[in-house]
């Protein structure tokens, strides 16, 4: 996150969030500032009935806790997050909130890019990354990559959450940005 955002850590908005897609983070168990964000999801889970999808190689207590468990394997969650980015801008998912955080992303080498050419570059980046192309390497079918992403384009707002499973291993840091491009484009950051 820090490469992305300039911060080293992410807190979510919990209290506000419809919707939690989870990479790796077993924040039930560990996790930065652990206490006080794991109280404030479980809030989320009981009290509003907030939805969470965990992606994770096992069944760590968070998944457990979540509504839905997909396991995925080891190392592959950043072609799960390229493939959800990939329906959310080749569906055009990223309209509204997402395309007005586009204005403030460097998506282009040109300092000047419009929106609309950022867009097209991003379709252009995200093209061969298909939800079938991520099913050959991780394992989650495509159609549930698809159905999930769409899920989480459409509720506002939602929130991503990931770290130590999804970034603790070769290309960790790649795998984060790229779980942050989703963020970013669907339109739920802070």
């Amino acid at each position: 996150q820090e490469l992305t955002w300039g911060a080293h850590y992410d807190n979510w908005v919990f209290d506000k969030t419809r919707f939690v897609l989870n990479f790796g983070s077993n924040v039930f168990e560990a996790h930065t500032n652990h206490t006080s964000e794991a109280q404030r999801l479980i809030r989320a889970l009981a009290e509003r009935s907030v939805r969470m999808v965990t992606f994770d190689v096992r069944l760590s207590n968070t998944a457990a806790k979540s509504n839905e468990w997909v396991p995925v394997r080891p190392g592959t969650d950043s072609a799960v997050a390229l493939a959800m980015c990939n329906v959310v801008m080749s569906e055009d998912l990223y309209r509204g909130e997402g395309e007005a955080f586009l204005e403030f992303c460097k998506v282009t080498p040109q300092a000047e890019a419009t929106v609309a050419e950022k867009v097209a570059a991003l379709k252009a980046h995200l093209g061969p990354y298909t939800s079938e192309w991520a099913e050959s390497i991780s394992g989650v079918g495509a159609d549930t990559i698809r159905s999930l992403a769409r899920e989480f384009a459409a509720a506002k707002p939602a929130c991503v959450i990931s770290y130590r499973g999804a970034v603790a291993h070769y290309n960790g840091n790649e795998t984060e940005r790229a779980i942050q491009m989703l963020a970013a484009i669907t339109g739920n950051i802070d």
